[in-house]
C-alpha cells in the first residue's frame, strides 16, 4: 500500500503542478523555459529531473501537453541513475474543474516507460520522495483533499522493475494497461503484462483511485490470471485516514488446475496438486478480520473459518478447520510430503489466542486410528507456558507402523496416553501406553534448548511374558515371565547414565547401573548384578516349519575356521563391565558366585578376574584379546585353573560315575588374524587331572570322548561288562609348541581293573592326527578279551578322525596266547611276569610328568597336585 500512496501523492503533485502551469505556459514558449520546468519539478519531487525531448503544449478548455524522454533521478543509495525514464507521456485534463480543486484528466498516455521500485536494508523506498514525505509528516491524518477523476490511461510497452536488498529483482513487461473512467464513479481496467514468461492478466471494474486516497470504500469486481491459475475478487475496501488497517469486505475465488505456473513465477517448487476450487469471503468487523473459506484441493475438501485481530497482535484470534479426503497420501501432496496411502481422513481443529498462548484441541481420524491433543502453547513458540495432552488409540499397531513409514507387526489394541508442560526451561512429560499385554510407562523431564543433555526419565516396562515382547520386535522368544523392567536415565554434555537399573523376569533379575560416555570411541562402564539368571528357557530356540523339513549335512574338512575374525569393531569402543551372578542355570549345569570384569580399551580386550563356582570346584582365570595396532597380529591368551570339580555331579556324568575330583589346566598363546591362524602358532599347556571314582558300566568310553571312545572299547571291554570299576585315576596332558599338541606318555586312564596310556601328537595348522594308546589288565588274570587288542592308533583329522589297529601287536599277543593253549598257560604266566616287572606303576604320574619315565617337554606352570 505504501507504493500506492507514494505514486499517488507524486501523482497529484505533478497535475497540480500541470495545472497552476498552464496559463503562464500558454504565453511562452516550453522549450525556451526548459531549466525552470525541470527545476519546478525537482523542487516538488525533491528529485533531479531532465526532460531532453520535445515539450508541447495546446492551451484550451482542454489544456494537452506533451512530454518526450523524461527522466527522474534515483535516490543516492539507488542500484542505478534513474528511477523513471518515459518515452513520451501525454496529459489531457479540463480546465474548468481546476476552479473547483478538482483534477480532471480526460487522457494520460505513457509509452516506453522504465521504471524502478526498490528498497534498501534500512526498508526505506526510492518512491519515499522529499516534499511528498514532508507533506504526509505535517500532516499526517489530513488526507488528500484535491479529488482527481481519470477519464481514460494508457501504458504501453512498459517496464517496471521490483527490487528488494534481500530478495530476488522481480521484473514485469506491461504490454497494455488501459484505465477507462465508465459510469457511477467506476472504472475499468484492462491489463496484460508478462512476468517470467508467463501471461498476467486483469480485467474488470472498480471505484476512482481517489477513493482510496480519501478513505472511501474502494468497490472491486476484478478477474485476475496467472497463466492457468484464474482469480476472482468482488467487494470493496476502504484505507480510514485515522488507521493504519484497510476495511474489508471481499468475496474471493480460485479455479486453477494445477500450480505449474504459480511454480514458474515464484522459482518455489509447490505441490502437485491438480484442480483447485476454493471460495471465501473476509471482512473487517470489530477490529478483526472474520474470513470464511471453503473447496476442494485436488481430492481433499476443506473447511474453515474464523477472525484474526486487525492489528495482527494474536489477541482474540479464533479459528476453525476441517479437512477431509480419502487418505492421506492426498494430504501430503499438500505439503510435498511423502504419506502413507491410507484412508479415510478427518481432521477437526480449533485454535485461540489469549494471553500470549494459543489454545487449541485437535480430533484426527486415519482409517481406524484415532488421535486427539489439545492444550496451549506459546505464541512466542519460545516454550514458555505450553500444556500439551494427547490420546492415541487404534485396533491394531500394524496401521500405526505404516503411518509413520515403519513395518510393525499387527498387535492390538493399542492406546497412547500423555501430556507435557513447559516449566523452568524442561519439558516436564508423563506418557502411559498399553499394547495389548504390554505396558510402557515413563515420565520426566527433557532440556528445552538442549535436548538429550541435563533429561531425566523414568521408564517401568510390564509384559506378561517375553513372548510378548518378542512379538513386538518381530523375534520369537519364549514364554517367560511375567516382566517388569524398570530404569533411570539421565543425560549431560558428557554421558548417558542408566541407574536404579531393575529387571524381573519370571525368576530371574538383575540390578545395576550404565554410564555411557560421549566421546569418541564411546566408553561403556557398567556394574551389574543378579541373584539369579537362569539360561534354561532360552536353550532351544523355536523351531519354524521351515527348519523342521530334512536337511543336507554338509561335513567340513576343517574344525577351525579361516574367516578372518571382525575385531575391527573393537576400536570403536571402550568398555568395562563388571558382572556377578549368584546363580547361574545352564540347561544341563549350575554355576555359582560367577564373578568377571570385561575390560575394553584400545582394541584391547581382557577379562580378569574371572572366577565361579561349579559342582563342588573353584574355577580361576583371565583372557586376553590384543587387536591394537601396536600388536600387529591379534594376540590371544588364555588362562583358566580349576579345583575340586567333582565329575559325578555334572549332568551328563551322574549316571556314570560318582566322585571323581578333578583338576584343569589351561594356558595357551597364540597370534593371528582367524581362529585356525591362532591355532596353527599356538603355545602353552592343557591338563586335566582326574582323582578317584566309582565308574558304572561303559564309564571308559564316556570319559575318552567321542574321538577315542571306539578305542577304549576295543581296548577295555571288559568294562561295559562288569558292573562297574573303580578308578583310580586319569589323565589327559597335551604340551603345545607352534601349532603341535604333543603327548608323550601323557594320556593315561588307571583302574583297578585296567591301565589305558597312550601318546601322539595333533597338528593345529593341518588338523592332522597321530596317536597310539595301549592299555593292559591289573594283576596276573587269566587269559581275557582284551588281550586280543593290545595297542590300537588313531590318525585321520579332527574333523574325521580314523582308529587303525596296531597288527604288530595283535600278532604277538595272538601268539603268546596260542604258546599258553598248547604248555597249559605256562608260556603265558610266564611273560605276565615279566611285564609285571617292566609295568610302570604309576601312570597317572607319568602323564602328569611327575615320574622318570615321563619325557617332560613344557613345564609352563606348575602341574596340579599329583593323584594316585
Amino acid at each position: 500500500m505504501k507504493i500506492v500512496k507514494y505514486l499517488c501523492f507524486i501523482l497529484i503533485a505533478f497535475l497540480v503542478l500541470i495545472t497552476a502551469m498552464i496559463a503562464w505556459l500558454n504565453r511562452v514558449e516550453l522549450s525556451e523555459h526548459r531549466t525552470l520546468i525541470e527545476n519546478q519539478f525537482t523542487e516538488i519531487l525533491g528529485r533531479n529531473v531532465k526532460i531532453n525531448g520535445d515539450m508541447q503544449l495546446v492551451v484550451s478548455l482542454t489544456p494537452y501537453m506533451l512530454l518526450r524522454d523524461v527522466h527522474i533521478q534515483n535516490a543516492s543509495w539507488g542500484s542505478q541513475a534513474d528511477m523513471l525514464k518515459a518515452g513520451e507521456a501525454v496529459l489531457a485534463l479540463k480546465f474548468i474543474p481546476l476552479l473547483s480543486n478538482k483534477i480532471e484528466v480526460t487522457e494520460l498516455s505513457v509509452s516506453d516507460l522504465d521504471m524502478l521500485i526498490e528498497t534498501n536494508a534500512q526498508g526505506v523506498s526510492n518512491w519515499e520522495l522529499g516534499e511528498a514525505k514532508k507533506e504526509t509528516t505535517q500532516h499526517p491524518s489530513s488526507g488528500v483533499q484535491t479529488e482527481i477523476l481519470l477519464h481514460q490511461a494508457l501504458l504501453q510497452n512498459s517496464h517496471i522493475s521490483i527490487k528488494n536488498h534481500a530478495e530476488k529483482e522481480l521484473q514485469l513487461v506491461v504490454d497494455k494497461l488501459h484505465v477507462n473512467h465508465i459510469v457511477d464513479g467506476l472504472q475499468e481496467w484492462d491489463i496484460a503484462a508478462k512476468y517470467k514468461g508467463v501471461d498476467v492478466a486483469l480485467n474488470g471494474s472498480t471505484s476512482l483511485i481517489h477513493a482510496l486516497l480519501v478513505g472511501k470504500p474502494f468497490k472491486m469486481d476484478l478477474r485476475g490470471k496467472l497463466g492457468d491459475f484464474n482469480t476472482q475478487l468482488q467487494g470493496d475496501v476502504a484505507l480510514p485516514l485515522t488507521s493504519k488497517m484497510p476495511l474489508l469486505n471481499i468475496d474471493f475465488a480460485i479455479d486453477t488446475p494445477d500450480l505449474n505456473d504459480i511454480t514458474q513465477l515464484t522459482g518455489y517448487a509447490m505441490p502437485k496438486i491438480d484442480t483447485i476450487k476454493v471460495t471465501g469471503n473476509t471482512i473487517t468487523e470489530n477490529g478483526f478480520y472474520r474470513f470464511t473459506l471453503k473447496g476442494d484441493i485436488d481430492q481433499i475438501n476443506v473447511h474453515s473459518d474464523g477472525q484474526v485481530a486487525q492489528s495482527l497482535d494474536g489477541q482474540g484470534d479464533a479459528i476453525n478447520l476441517q479437512i477431509t479426503g480419502p487418505n492421506l497420501q492426498q494430504l501430503g501432496k499438500l505439503a510435498n510430503l511423502e504419506l502413507a496411502d491410507m484412508g479415510p481422513v478427518d481432521i477437526n481443529a480449533k485454535v485461540a489466542s489469549a494471553n500470549g498462548a494459543y489454545l487449541f484441541k485437535l480430533n484426527t481420524t486415519v482409517d481406524d486410528i484415532k488421535v486427539d491433543a489439545d492444550g496451549q502453547v506459546s505464541q512466542k513458540f519460545d516454550g514458555k507456558g505450553d500444556n500439551i495432552n494427547f490420546l492415541v488409540k487404534g485396533p491394531d499397531l500394524q496401521p500405526l507402523g505404516k503411518l509413520a513409514n515403519t513395518e510393525l507387526p499387527s498387535m492390538g489394541p493399542i492406546e497412547v496416553a500423555g501430556k507435557a508442560s513447559s516449566i523452568g526451561g524442561f519439558y516436564q512429560f508423563k506418557v502411559n501406553a498399553d499394547l495389548n499385554k504390554i505396558r510402557l510407562d515413563a515420565d520426566g523431564e527433557i532440556s528445552q534448548k538442549s535436548p538429550g543433555q541435563g533429561d531425566e526419565i523414568n521408564l517401568e516396562l510390564v509384559a506378561t511374558d517375553l513372548a510378548e515382547l518378542g512379538a513386538l520386535g518381530q523375534t520369537e522368544l519364549p514364554q517367560v515371565g511375567p516382566v517388569n523392567l524398570k530404569a533411570k536415565l539421565n543425560t549431560s554434555p558428557s554421558d548417558y547414565k542408566i541407574s536404579e537399573l531393575d529387571l524381573k523376569l519370571d525368576n530371574i533379575d538383575l540390578k545395576g547401573a550404565i554410564t555411557i560416555e560421549r566421546k569418541q570411541p564411546i566408553a561403556i562402564s557398567a556394574t551389574i548384578m543378579s541373584n539369579l539368571l537362569d539360561l534354561k528357557p532360552f536353550q532351544n530356540d523355536p523351531v519354524t516349519e521351515q527348519e523342521k523339513q530334512p536337511v543336507v549335512a554338509v561335513k567340513s574338512d576343517k574344525v577351525f575356521p579361516s574367516t578372518p575374525l571382525p575385531l575391527q569393531s573393537l576400536s570403536s569402543l571402550n568398555a568395562n563391565i563388571d558382572y556377578s551372578i549368584g546363580r547361574l542355570e545352564l540347561p544341563s549345569e549350575v554355576i555359582k558366585d560367577l564373578k568377571f570384569v570385561v575390560n575394553l580399551n584400545n582394541s584391547k580386550l581382557l577379562v580378569k578376574p574371572l572366577q565361579a563356582q561349579l559342582q563342588g570346584g573353584t574355577i580361576k582365570g583371565e583372557l586376553l584379546l590384543d587387536a591394537s595396532p601396536s600388536q600387529g597380529k591379534p594376540l590371544l591368551m588364555v588362562n583358566l585353573d580349576s579345583d575340586k570339580l567333582e565329575l559325578g555331579k555334572f549332568d551328563k556324568l551322574k549316571e556314570h560315575i560318582s566322585g571323581g575330583d578333578s583338576k584343569v589346566h589351561i594356558a595357551l598363546q597364540g597370534s593371528g588374524d582367524s581362529i585356525s591362524e591362532i591355532m596353527a602358532g599356538l603355545n602353552g599347556e592343557t591338563i586335566l587331572d582326574i582323582g578317584q571314582a566309582k565308574l558304572a558300566n561303559g564309564t571308559m568310553d564316556l570319559i575318552a570322548g567321542d574321538m577315542i571312545a571306539s578305542l577304549i572299547s576295543a581296548l577295555a571291554p571288559t568294562e561295559s561288562k562288569t558292573q562297574g570299576s573303580l578308578l583310580e585315576c586319569g589323565v589327559v596332558r597335551f604340551d603345545i609348541k607352534d601349532g603341535h599338541a604333543l603327548a608323550d606318555k601323557s594320556i593315561a586312564l588307571k583302574s583297578n581293573k585296567t591301565v589305558i596310556v597312550g601318546s601322539g601328537e595333533i597338528d593345529l595348522k593341518t588338523e592332522g592326527l597321530g596317536f597310539q594308546i595301549s592299555s593292559h589288565s591289573v594283576g596276573f588274570a587269566a587269559i581275557d578279551a582284551g588281550d586280543l587288542t593290545r595297542s590300537v592308533g588313531l590318525g585321520g583329522t579332527l574333523a574325521n578322525p580314523k582308529p587303525i589297529l596296531d597288527i604288530a601287536g595283535a600278532t604277538k599277543t595272538g601268539a603268546t596266547i596260542g604258546a599258553a593253549i598248547l604248555t597249559l598257560g605256562t608260556s603265558y604266566l610266564a611273560q605276565k611276569l615279566v611285564e609285571s616287572v617292566i609295568e610302570d606303576k604309576h601312570p597317572c604320574l607319568t602323564a602328569l610328568g611327575k615320574s622318570g619315565k615321563a619325557n617332560e617337554k613344557s613345564k609352563a606352570i606348575a602341574p596340579p597336585a599329583a593323584t594316585q
